[in-house]
């Protein structure tokens, strides 16, 4: 993960810009999904698509 991700998502909010974040959920602690929600991450899409 970019060692800048939580400023990056920082940045964007407070331009008043909504944010859609899209992951396979492998680096989702329950450390990072609160702080996206204390950053008001607009969606957060979590796919489970094997691509089998």
């Amino acid at each position: 993960m970019n060692p800048h991700f939580l400023d990056m998502i920082r940045r964007v909010k407070n331009e008043g810009y909504m944010l859609t974040i899209t992951s396979n959920g492998y680096m989702l602690t329950d450390l990072l999904i609160m702080q996206l929600i204390d950053l008001k991450v607009d969606e957060l899409v979590v796919s489970v698509e094997t691509g089998m």
